[in-house]
């Protein structure tokens, strides 16, 4: 039985989480990927469906779509309703259009399409590591995506009408980290590069102009006059194709123009038809009129899964993506706070009191309708213990050409004065950690940094603490609880032993845990699992949403709210005391949420890898609805692969456990341990694939 159910505010509600990619079709027609399907909207982004496709990569040629599937190139020409075959099958690392045909880059060859059949263009063998296409009249480019320092660089090449083979075109430019993004824009070719600013080249590569703009840049999207790009972590926008002369000097008019509140972006841009969208994996997805600088949120693209849910009193905090939503107990619609960032970290409550860490600290005394500023920098980590908050800091170091190290803050801090005032309280702890995880029980404080893991403070100093498992712990009363591959351990010395104590969560991956009237409650990815007993005894709520993935957790005085993959939030009304939940079935839990999925099996997909953030390994579970050939595919944020992973033949059924899950050591194919940042997980199972993303701290 369903309650009533939460509703969306009329935009889109709880914006936030991930949209990996954008495209936008002349006539107002939007196709996007987030929580691993493929969505589409008729309408510039306000309503959407998910289409059950599997393209992604996608170029826009008149009224076509193209798209990238296991099956090769795909093509709809009813604005992504329906797609069918192009006869080209194997695998494709980029497409292009010119102003009458597509163009593909596979490992071996650049091909073009008429709309008909594709002819080859030219062999590529040789030239590795290839990447990146774009298109200027009928001279075609390519170039490598990833770092090459063997003998002389050179990073790209151009094919001219009439000409047999490749002729280098960037050779010893500061691109031995290779290429972000190609693009030609009215025969101007545009390159963007790490750590550099834009090339562009008016003479098909013949001289190269480099005069400022963004760094960093990583995707291109052009529409009537106007080029957009990402660079220096914002959004950048020319008008006029990329450059201004003045006085016989080439000056870049780029303009950063979305607030810093949505400015951490990764996704990528699409235009079309007067509008900019912007695809963003922890904002959601925006819209704005060519050279406007009014951003809106558009639509839901997805139902998005709360990161974290903290509970103080009747308010509810939810942090989505970059940005924090409220709801009281006697609402039924979630609000915005205002309060966003591009590194939304922990949350905590404390004498009355909610707080927020991300670029800097904010704290609450009503509930969430109003936020002061408590500390600047990346405060990551925050927790309140005893009347004190604790306050973790990670470290963000930005460089750009010449190499300028912009902001660096690490450590801990404490305040007793409900942040008015910090005092450090680092001692002990490597020097330039980050600390991403602080949590307290009783008296005692357990922190986790990219360096060195888990400390525990022992009244004047940090002490390594490599007897705690795993990144998921909490403390309740005087217990520290710590959630492992095979359910959950405790312990009440501070985090120097383990208890192996929960009888019925053995193989369970346990995501969350809350405490309230007198039990616990943990959220996994197999449900919700109760504790009448300090977590001795455990067992699956018969109504706790068995078989769904709850990723988060909290209880505040009427209901229990919960995060769920695929659903949104969702909330019940609280039973007095859980063990009036017995195995008889009596006094269920009744959820009220988005909506009620009808019955039937679970489509595959992947389920939240963990940890994540990770350091040096992450495990990845996922769930089949029949027997597949699985593979696993780690890219980078240029799309260049990092990591195969060969599953193998598995039947049907969930794979969620650390000896079920698919590892990745952090390393690439080669052996070599990766930098940080953020890559993307790609699952094939069959027909299926579904991509989310990850991040390696160090």
């Amino acid at each position: 039985m369903l309650a009533r159910a939460l509703v969306w505010e009329a935009i889109g509600g709880m914006y936030g989480g991930g949209v990996e990619e954008v495209a936008a079709i002349p006539g107002g027609v939007l196709l996007a990927r987030a929580a691993g399907e493929m969505w589409r909207s008729p309408d510039r982004g306000e309503t959407w469906a998910p289409t059950g496709g599997n393209t992604e990569r996608w170029a826009v040629l008149g009224s076509t779509a193209y798209g990238v599937s296991p099956d090769g190139v795909l093509a709809s020409r009813d604005g992504g309703e329906t797609w069918e075959a192009t006869g080209l099958d194997a695998p494709v690392r980029a497409l292009a259009t010119s102003d009458n045909a597509v163009y593909a880059l596979t490992e071996s060859r650049v091909l073009r399409y008429d709309g008909v059949v594709w002819h080859e263009v030219s062999d590529v063998t040789g030239l590795e590591a290839l990447s990146t296409l774009a298109v200027a009249g009928e001279h075609v480019f390519v170039a490598r995506g990833m770092s090459w320092t063997e003998g002389t660089v050179t990073t790209m090449w151009r094919l001219s009408p009439g000409v047999d083979t490749w002729t280098p075109v960037l050779q010893n430019l500061d691109l031995t980290d290779g290429v972000d993004a190609l693009t030609a824009v009215d025969g101007r070719i545009l390159v963007g590069r790490p750590r550099r600013s834009i090339l562009w080249s008016d003479d098909l590569g013949e001289t190269w102009h480099s005069d400022g703009g963004p760094a960093f840049a990583n995707t291109f999207a052009a529409d009537d006059g106007f080029v957009y790009t990402t660079g220096e972590w914002s959004f950048n926008r020319s008008e006029d194709g990329g450059l201004t002369w003045a006085g016989g000097v080439a000056v870049w008019t780029w303009e950063p123009f979305l607030s810093s509140r949505a400015s951490r972006v990764d996704g990528t841009l699409a235009a079309a038809d007067g509008y900019v969208y912007a695809a963003t994996s922890r904002s959601g997805l925006y819209r704005a009129r060519h050279g406007q600088d009014d951003w809106d949120l558009v639509g839901v693209v997805g139902p998005q899964a709360p990161e974290r849910l903290l509970a103080a009193g009747p308010h509810v905090l939810a942090s989505a993506g970059a940005e924090v939503f409220l709801v009281d107990d006697t609402e039924s619609r979630w609000r915005r706070s205002h309060l966003s960032s591009g590194m939304l970290g922990g949350m905590t409550s404390g004498d009355d009191a909610l707080y927020v860490a991300g670029e800097g600290l904010h704290g609450s005394g009503d509930g969430g309708r109003t936020w002061q500023s408590l500390g600047a920098g990346p405060l990551y980590a925050v927790c309140a213990l005893n009347g004190r908050l604790y306050a973790g800091a990670a470290q963000l170091l930005f460089t750009a050409a010449p190499r300028k190290a912009l902001q660096i803050d690490s450590g801990i801090r404490r305040s007793d004065d409900g942040g008015e005032t910090w005092i450090d309280m680092s001692n002990g702890l490597p020097e330039f950690s980050s600390v991403f995880a602080i949590a307290g029980a009783g008296s005692s404080l357990l922190a986790w940094g990219n360096r060195g893991g888990w400390y525990a403070w022992r009244g004047d100093a940090w002490r390594p603490a490599p007897a705690v498992p795993g990144l998921v712990v909490r403390g309740v009363g005087a217990w520290f609880y710590a959630a492992t591959e095979d359910g959950i351990v405790r312990s009440r010395d501070g985090g120097d032993t383990w208890e192996d104590f929960a009888e019925g969560l053995a193989g369970v991956g346990v995501e969350s845990i809350v405490a309230l009237n007198g039990g616990l409650y943990v959220g996994s990815a197999d449900g919700i699992y109760a504790s009448p007993d300090d977590g001795l005894h455990w067992r699956a709520l018969p109504d706790g949403l068995r078989g769904k993935h709850v990723l988060s957790l909290a209880a505040s005085r009427a209901y229990m709210y919960a995060g769920v993959a695929g659903n949104g939030v969702v909330r019940a009304p609280l039973p007095d005391v859980v063990a009036d939940v017995d195995a008889s079935g009596r006094r269920h839990l009744e959820w009220a949420g988005l909506k009620s999925d009808p019955p039937g099996i679970e489509p595959s997909g992947l389920l939240a890898s963990y940890p994540n953030p990770f350091n040096p390994e992450t495990w990845t579970p996922y769930r089949l609805t029949e027997a597949a050939d699985v593979s696993i595919v780690i890219r980078d944020m240029g799309g260049n692969v990092t990591r195969r992973l060969t599953v193998g033949r598995r039947e049907a059924g969930r794979y969620a456990t650390r000896s079920q899950a698919a590892r990745w050591d952090g390393r690439d194919d080669a052996g070599e341990a990766v930098s940080s940042g953020v890559y993307f997980v790609t699952l094939r199972a069959g027909s299926h694939v579904s991509t989310h993303r990850i991040t390696l701290t160090k």
